[in-house]
């Protein structure tokens, strides 16, 4: 049995904190940063977390070692039950996809 993204459940564990950010142009906007998400079967075993959090973006030439600008931006961040690390994701529902995915690879092998 395969277990798509629509059979699994967010629970959200942490609410996050009212942040204003600025762009380029000074236009300020609010966003919660730092929410966070469990992604759970439907059986309540928990295979990853997903944040909003903020990103580091870098703009840097092709080849070059230095960075032409640097910048930070919300994002969506996962992490899988068995890593350590945070790896970002385009939405909420890709960080889900990924997480299954990754999680499928892992009972193949």
């Amino acid at each position: 049995m395969t277990i798509t993204s629509s059979d699994i459940e967010l629970v959200q564990t942490t609410d996050g904190d009212p942040t204003e950010l600025t762009n380029k142009w000074g236009e300020k906007r609010t966003v919660r940063l730092n929410r966070e998400w469990q992604v759970r079967f439907p059986d309540g075993t928990v295979i990853g977390r997903i944040r909003y959090r903020m990103f580091t973006r870098e703009r840097r030439s092709r080849g070059l070692r230095y960075v032409h600008a640097r910048w930070h931006s919300p994002g969506w961040g996962y992490t899988t039950t068995d890593g350590s690390y945070e790896l970002e994701a385009r939405s909420r529902k890709d960080a889900v996809e990924r997480i299954l995915r990754s999680h499928e690879q892992h009972q193949v092998q």
